[in-house]
């Protein structure tokens, strides 16, 4: 790997396609315009060194339903399922080849 010699021109462009972005979305915008090869890290770590922020946090924000939410089994259905598998599941007082 070379180590990038960032231009001011290239320091600017960050710098106003960095909010509200994610690294590799910035990865593909300076790629494009700059016509160069950045890699993921060479992105990160400039964002990182010349002080701009994404303004992600890696959280949910407040109100956020996470999609998986929605599918989480209700207590009928738990119940209902534990019905059906009890039958199959292990029983540690039977033995093996047992009849």
């Amino acid at each position: 790997m070379y180590m990038h010699r960032w231009s001011s021109e290239e320091k600017e462009y960050l710098g106003t396609i960095t909010p509200g972005r994610s690294y590799k979305e910035i990865q593909e915008l300076m790629n494009k315009k700059f016509s160069c090869n950045f890699t993921f890290d060479q992105i990160k770590g400039a964002v990182k060194r010349y002080g701009f922020k994404t303004g992600r946090t890696g959280r949910f924000e407040k109100g956020f339903t996470p999609c998986f939410q929605s599918t989480l089994p209700n207590e009928s259905d738990i119940r209902t399922s534990y019905s059906r598998m009890k039958n199959t599941t292990f029983n540690p007082r039977s033995r093996m080849g047992a009849t």
